[in-house]
């Protein structure tokens, strides 16, 4: 997934562990039949990558 989206494995893993997912502990996963899925996944993550960028850098301004 990482690679996919152009962004870290440690990413992925700060932005499931945000929003309180745990695939460790499940013992198989679901691709999702939503037409949209993807389009959702990339705003998601654009909206993480965003919230960890304003933490590093204070006063920035979002979207």
């Amino acid at each position: 997934m990482a690679e996919a989206m152009g962004i870290s494995p440690s990413s992925v893993g700060s932005i499931w562990a945000e929003a309180g997912l745990k695939l460790h502990l499940t013992k198989g996963s679901k691709v999702s039949n939503d037409p949209l899925f993807e389009e959702k996944v990339t705003e998601i993550v654009g909206l993480a990558e965003w919230r960890g960028s304003s933490r590093i850098h204070p006063g920035a301004s979002g979207p």
